[in-house]
C-alpha cells in the first residue's frame, strides 16, 4: 500500500508540470473519490445513490465537452515549455500567438477609430479637434495593443531578444539623447522619433512594461488640464545597466 502510495505520489507530480496534467489529475482525483463513495455506501438508500450515479454517467461527457473546446480554443496554453524537445519551439509558438492578438487588436482598433470619427464628423467638431482626438486614441489604442499581448504570453519569460530585438536600440538612444532633450515625451517617441520603426515603438512599450523607463507628468502650457506623459531611463534596473554598460564598453 504505501508503494502504491508513493507511486501514485511520483505520477502525481509527473502531471503537475503543465496545465493539461494539472486537469487530468483533478479529473482522477474528482472521479476516483465519487466512485469510492458510491461503492462504499451501502448504507444510502437508492434514491440517495441515483446522484452520484448520474455523476459518474454524466462526468465524463461533460469532461469531454470541456476538453475539446480548451484543445480548440486554448491548445498553446496546455503545454508547458519542457514538454517540447526543444524549448524554442515553445518560445516560438507564444510568439506566433503574440502576433495573431496583435493582428485581432489593430482590426478592433481601427474599426473602433473609424466609428469614432465618423461620430466626430457627424456631430460637426472642428477638425483640428477631430485630428487632437484620434491622435489620443490612436496612442491609447497602440499602448493597449501592446499590453494586450503582453498579457496574451504571460506565463513565459522568452529573452528580450526575441520579443523586443529593438530594446538596446532605444534603451541606448534614451541614454546618448538625454541631454539633448528636457523631457522625453511618450506621445513624441512614438509619433516622431520612432514613427516608421514599429521594432523600435515594440521595444519601447517593452521597456514601459517591464519597468526600464519611469513614467511621470510634465505640464503642458497649451493644455492645463493634460500634462504630458514623459519618461526617463530607469538605470536601477539590471537590464538598462547591462546594456547601456555594453555600449560604453
Amino acid at each position: 500500500m504505501p508503494q502504491d502510495l508513493r507511486a501514485f505520489g511520483d505520477t502525481a507530480k509527473g502531471l503537475i508540470k503543465n496545465p493539461l496534467g494539472i486537469i487530468a489529475l483533478f479529473i482522477v482525483l474528482v472521479y476516483g473519490f465519487a466512485a469510492l463513495v458510491t461503492t462504499f455506501a451501502s448504507s444510502l438508500s437508492p434514491g440517495e445513490r441515483l446522484p452520484l450515479v448520474w455523476f459518474l454517467v454524466l462526468f465524463p461527457v461533460l469532461v469531454l465537452v470541456a476538453f475539446v473546446w480548451l484543445v480548440s480554443r486554448h491548445g498553446g496554453k496546455l503545454y508547458g515549455p519542457a514538454d517540447y524537445k526543444d524549448e524554442e519551439n515553445y518560445i516560438r509558438m507564444q510568439l506566433r500567438m503574440e502576433t495573431k492578438v496583435k493582428a485581432d487588436v489593430a482590426s478592433s482598433r481601427e474599426h473602433m477609430v473609424e466609428k469614432l470619427k465618423a461620430t466626430l464628423e457627424n456631430r460637426q467638431i472642428p477638425a483640428e479637434v477631430q485630428e487632437e482626438l484620434l491622435t489620443e486614441v490612436k496612442s491609447t489604442f497602440r499602448g493597449l495593443e501592446l499590453k494586450t499581448t503582453s498579457e496574451a504570453t504571460a506565463g513565459s519569460s522568452p529573452p528580450f531578444d526575441l520579443v523586443a530585438p529593438g530594446l538596446p536600440r532605444v534603451i541606448r538612444w534614451l541614454g546618448e539623447n538625454k541631454k539633448n532633450f528636457k523631457f522625453f515625451g511618450v506621445k513624441h517617441l512614438r509619433e516622431t522619433v520612432f514613427v516608421s520603426d514599429p521594432v523600435a515603438q515594440d521595444a519601447l512599450q517593452y521597456a514601459i512594461d517591464r519597468g526600464l523607463v519611469e513614467l511621470y507628468k510634465v505640464p503642458n502650457p497649451k493644455r492645463p488640464a493634460f500634462p504630458t506623459t514623459a519618461l526617463r531611463l530607469n538605470l536601477n534596473h539590471p537590464l538598462v545597466q547591462q546594456i547601456l554598460g555594453e555600449s560604453s564598453a
